[in-house]
């Protein structure tokens, strides 16, 4: 139904990163179970408008003008293998080789 290919309206790309994370089951239907996540303001549609949005922040995704998203053709995942851009900060323990993430969260 819908896909990050094109350019997609907030409510579809936020619709598919739901399917893609299980929280939206493929038996809903978008217009008739599950539009109001996407369209009211609750936590699960806030959550994946933020998720929306650090995946443009971090080049994986696209956004225009008109508030719509569609993958990024030149995102480079390679150019992540250090944490120099800051977004997502990690240590390594050069010992036992436990990678900690810190994640930034605002509220």
């Amino acid at each position: 139904m819908f896909n990050l290919e094109n350019w997609t309206d907030i409510d579809g790309a936020q619709h598919y990163i739901g399917r893609a994370l299980g929280i939206i089951k493929e038996e809903n239907s978008f217009s008739k179970d599950v539009k109001w996540v996407y369209w009211g303001n609750n936590d699960i549609g806030t959550m994946l408008w933020f998720f929306l949005e650090y995946m443009v922040e971090v080049g994986y995704l696209l956004k225009n003008e008109e508030d719509q998203f569609k993958l990024n053709p030149n995102f480079d995942l390679s150019s992540y293998a250090t944490n120099k851009r800051g977004i997502l900060n990690f240590d390594v323990d050069k010992e036992s080789g436990v990678t900690t993430f810190h994640i930034p969260i605002q509220k």
